[in-house]
């Protein structure tokens, strides 16, 4: 499955699970910060008590750093498929995550595509766009007690007007990642296609034993509905342990789920002159820097501390996620 707007990656605390087949751990991440995602040296062990051990977490490979490298020097990504012969201009792309979940490194990514515009250019919070339609008279108030209705924007046809103020118009892909859009994909999706206009989505989640999930990410059931409530042709869903396993790979899906991006490059953050602090950083030189601050200067796995919880499962909130987005073995 597959969807496209951004909520993911850099807008905040964070924290990602790599297992390699000796059950070590390759690379993690939290930062409790609604800007910043940085690599810490032990995995979140809060309430580890509350878990089900009988539904146990998938645990990921971890990067294949070599190969990465290998890969980083032959450059972007390019679309193996055609641009569809459907009568639009653009693309208008959603990236659907919590906050704290990876958003801003999703939005990165995304950015590099030379046929991107998103809406850093209104100057507002981490690119985010609920302040322009508040200031449109779309919202009442910025509030979240507003942000996360259903029903708001009234239209979003409407919405996407407010953000053409600040969107490069002549570009074919047109980005907004405002985490609010988690609650609204089913409303955007049938106020666009009304209005003409094509709405895709990029779905990104983590882990359920992921320190960002269990504290940022919301009710499970919220995200699965969102996957669920539109036509997969445009949704394209990405784990994030498997975005910085293999970026490239991650990258290839999403530029041939979405081909009016053209071309994506993991090694670079498509976001420079925006102010994100120690988030400006592609997603190839943050993997690569995990592993040198776990402790192994040839970037190669490490123990750390996450081993100890190989085997813990999830809470049972969790088990429908899982089963959707592949965390578990789940039936």
């Amino acid at each position: 499955a597959v969807v496209v707007f951004a909520a993911a990656f850099g807008v905040g605390a964070a924290k990602s699970l790599f297992d390699g087949a000796d059950g070590r751990v390759e690379a993690e991440v939290m930062k409790k910060d609604a800007c910043m995602l940085q690599m810490q040296g032990s995995l979140w062990k809060d309430g580890v008590e509350n878990l089900d051990a009988t539904t146990p977490c998938r645990r990921f490979a971890s990067p294949d750093l070599a190969r990465l490298r290998a890969r980083r020097a032959r450059g972007p990504v390019f679309t193996t498929k055609r641009v569809p012969a459907d009568g639009h201009q653009h693309d208008h792309l959603f990236i659907i995550s919590w906050p704290y979940t990876g958003s801003t490194a999703m939005l990165g990514l995304v950015s590099t595509s030379p046929e991107v515009s998103n809406l850093c250019a209104a100057g507002r919070w981490a690119c985010e766009g609920h302040e322009i339609l508040t200031e449109a008279g779309l919202y009442p108030d910025s509030d979240w007690h507003y942000l996360q209705q259903p029903d708001l924007p009234v239209d979003w046809a409407s919405a996407v007007v407010a953000y053409a103020k600040y969107w490069n118009m002549s570009k074919a892909v047109l980005v907004d990642k405002s985490p609010a859009n988690v609650f609204k994909v089913a409303n955007i999706e049938r106020d666009l296609r009304r209005a003409g206009k094509r709405a895709v989505f990029l779905l990104l989640t983590r882990s359920p034993c992921d320190h960002a999930s269990r504290k940022h990410g919301g009710d499970p059931q919220t995200l699965v509905d969102a996957f669920k409530s539109v036509p997969a042709s445009q949704m394209l869903h990405v784990r994030y342990e498997d975005l910085l396993r293999d970026p490239y790979g991650q990258s290839q899906r999403i530029v041939d789920f979405a081909p009016r991006l053209r071309s994506l490059d993991p090694a670079i953050f498509g976001l420079g002159g925006t102010d994100f602090r120690d988030r400006n950083t592609s997603i190839v030189e943050f993997v690569l820097k995990a592993a040198k601050k776990d402790g192994h200067p040839d970037g190669n796995e490490s123990p750390t501390e996450a081993a100890a919880q190989k085997g813990h499962g999830m809470e049972p909130k969790w088990h429908e996620y899982a089963r959707v987005f592949g965390y578990s073995n789940i039936d």
